[in-house]
C-alpha cells in the first residue's frame, strides 16, 4: 500500500499549496488535512473581507508593480495577502470596480486587514507542510515541522520551546520580544499602523503575535505629531519581524531534522 506523499514532488505540493491552501495536501495524498487548510486559511480572508467592509481595496489603489491586460494589480501593498494567491485573486476579481469604504465607516476595519493578513502568512505555512508531506508522508512521522514554525511565528521561540530547546527558545522570545518593544516605546505605540507604513507593516506582521496585538490596540489612533524617534522605531519593529522569520525556518529545520531522524 503505497502511503501518503509517496511518487509526489514537494515543489509541486507547496506550489499547488500556493495558489489555493489545501491542494497541496491533496495533491501529497492527504485529502483531510488538505481540506482543513482550505477552510482554515481562507476563512480567515474571508472573514477578514467581511469584517473590515472590504477595507483591503484601500490598499489596491495605492501603486500598481503588475499590469495584466491593462489592469494594474498592486503586489507591495498586498502583502502579504498575495501569498494566498487564489483568494486574493478571487477578492480582486469580484470588488476590483468597487469603491472601499472610508477608514471610518467600518468598526471592525483593523480587524478584517490583520485577518486577510493572516491569512497570507498561514498559506506559506500550509505550503511548507504540503512539501514535507509529499516529501516525507505520514508514515512514522512524529511531529511535522509547520507546526513549530507557526508557533513561532506566533510567538518567538514558542516553536523551539515545543521541541524542547526550552532555553533557545526563551532567549529567542526575549531577544525579540526586547526589539519589538522598544521600537513599540520609541513612537509611543504609534508605528505598528499598516495604513500609514504599509510596506514597514509587511515585515512587521512576521512577528505574528506581538504585531497582531498592537495593531488591535494601537491602530487608527489620531496622531497630531510623530515622535522623534519614529524611523528608529521603525527599524526596531520592523527588524524583529524579519528576524522572526530565522527563527521559523530555524525551528522548522530542526523539526525535519527530528522527523527524518
Amino acid at each position: 500500500m503505497r502511503r501518503a506523499g509517496e511518487g509526489r514532488r514537494p515543489l509541486a505540493a507547496a506550489f499547488l499549496t500556493l495558489l489555493v491552501p489545501g491542494l497541496g495536501h491533496a495533491y501529497a495524498g492527504t485529502l483531510r488535512r488538505g481540506l482543513a487548510v482550505f477552510l482554515f486559511v481562507n476563512g480567515l480572508y474571508a472573514a477578514g473581507l467581511w469584517l473590515g467592509e472590504r477595507a483591503l481595496l484601500g490598499f489596491w489603489d495605492r501603486s500598481s508593480f503588475l499590469v495584466l491586460s491593462n489592469v494594474s494589480i498592486p503586489l507591495p501593498t498586498l502583502l502579504p495577502e498575495i501569498l494566498n494567491v487564489g483568494a486574493t485573486c478571487v477578492a480582486w476579481g469580484i470588488y476590483s470596480d468597487v469603491s472601499y469604504l472610508d477608514p471610518g465607516d467600518s468598526p471592525c476595519r483593523n480587524v478584517g486587514i490583520l485577518l486577510t493578513a493572516l491569512s497570507g502568512i498561514f498559506a506559506v505555512l500550509a505550503a511548507s507542510d504540503a512539501h514535507f508531506l509529499a516529501r516525507a508522508g505520514r508514515v512514522g512521522v512524529r511531529r511535522y515541522p509547520a507546526v513549530p514554525a507557526a508557533l513561532s511565528f506566533l510567538v518567538p521561540g514558542l516553536g523551539h520551546f515545543l521541541l524542547g530547546r526550552r532555553k533557545k527558545g526563551v532567549l529567542l522570545f526575549l531577544a525579540l520580544t526586547s526589539i519589538f518593544v522598544v521600537g513599540l516605546l520609541l513612537s509611543d505605540g504609534n508605528i505598528v499602523d499598516r495604513d500609514r507604513h504599509y510596506y514597514y507593516w509587511a515585515g512587521q506582521i512576521l512577528n505574528g503575535g506581538a504585531t497582531s496585538i498592537a495593531h488591535l490596540l494601537f491602530a487608527g489612533r489620531r496622531v497630531d505629531a510623530f515622535p522623534p524617534h519614529l524611523d528608529s522605531a521603525l527599524l526596531f519593529v520592523t527588524a524583529s519581524g524579519l528576524l522572526n522569520v530565522l527563527v521559523m525556518i530555524d525551528a522548522y529545520a530542526e523539526a525535519d531534522e527530528e522527523a527524518s531522524a
